[in-house]
């Protein structure tokens, strides 16, 4: 009989054990599964970070001392490994960017840069009726006593870039001797002023960059800065040989507004389609810079066309303040 009752006991207590063990097994292996399926619980093992591996480029943009913005790029690491990321804590900011020198890209500055790099201060500025006029006197004060330039110039007047290249160039005029005998120099810096003769197209202002940049090694290309055509203004709202006055027809070629409309974007749109295709070149719309840029101010032309002296040389000494484009 006791030894009936001892085994019965053994065989209950075994039970019991087995049942302990599977309640244990139970509250292992089950109840996890069940918190990783119930959304309103919290797995601790749940990473804090996205399972794909991405790479993130960041911009902020800081200001250059002449008012202008530079974008700086910099970019995060990529990390592979989920399991890496899950053992390190979370990081709550963003990654700080590094500290980048700012520089004054300024018109000034980039030409006394290429000219102190290359040891050679010399100018070269080629254009129309308008550096005949006015310019090439204006920049005797802003580059020559401003810079510390030696100016020389080649203008023709009515001249567009188109002619430059079909005609001075191509028909090998003797104007056009002279331009090619000033390019074999091979000026560090080369200033065009040219459009306000009209501009057919972005490919003439293309060709006669590349005729420039021809003559010179591909490491030592110059420094070319195109001006855009000048704002008109007729003195005293009086139709001149250049430009009619209000009210004129539309289809009339003089017909101020028209013609403003068209030197301004068009014609100005046309060289800065050039200039954005070739490294070295700049572009600058005098319609955006003093004294052409300043509501109701006196007239600065003199015949609705020319810019006189006085115009011409505040240009030039205010554009030395900007950062082409």
């Amino acid at each position: 009989m006791n030894k009936r009752k001892k085994k019965i006991l053994g065989i209950s207590m075994g039970i019991v054990g087995l049942g302990l063990v599977s309640l244990l097994a139970y509250d292992v292996l089950i109840k996890p599964a069940e918190a990783s399926n119930n959304p309103n619980k919290k797995s601790e093992n749940k990473s804090k970070t996205p399972k794909q591996s991405t790479q993130n480029v960041v911009t902020t943009t800081t200001s250059t001392q002449s008012g202008q913005v530079t974008p700086i790029s910099y970019e995060t690491t990529n990390v592979d490994d989920q399991s890496e990321i899950a053992s390190q804590p979370e990081s709550t900011s963003q990654p700080e960017p590094q500290p980048q020198p700012t520089q004054n890209r300024s018109l000034k500055n980039q030409i006394l840069q290429k000219m102190n790099s290359l040891g050679d201060n010399r100018i070269l500025m080629l254009g129309d009726s308008q550096v005949g006029r006015t310019l090439s006197r204006a920049a005797q004060q802003a580059f020559v006593s401003g810079l510390g330039a030696q100016l020389y110039s080649w203008y023709f007047e009515g001249t567009t870039p188109k002619k430059i290249i079909n005609k001075h160039i191509g028909e090998n005029t003797s104007e056009g001797q002279v331009l090619k005998n000033a390019l074999m120099q091979k000026f560090p810096i080369v200033f065009i002023q040219l459009g306000d003769n009209g501009i057919t197209g972005s490919t003439e202002c293309l060709n006669l960059l590349n005729y420039i940049n021809s003559f010179y090694p591909s490491n030592q290309l110059p420094l070319i800065v195109w001006s855009g055509p000048f704002p008109l203004c007729l003195p005293n709202n009086v139709s001149t040989s250049y430009v009619k006055a209000e009210p004129c027809s539309p289809s009339d070629f003089r017909c101020i507004t028209n013609y403003q409309e068209r030197k301004k974007n068009v014609d100005s749109g046309y060289i800065y389609q050039a200039t954005s295709s070739i490294p070295n070149a700049k572009f600058i719309s005098p319609y955006h810079i003093a004294p052409f840029n300043v509501q109701n101010a006196r007239c600065f032309t003199s015949d609705g066309v020319h810019i006189l002296q006085d115009a011409a040389t505040s240009y030039l000494e205010n554009i030395l303040g900007v950062e082409p484009t």
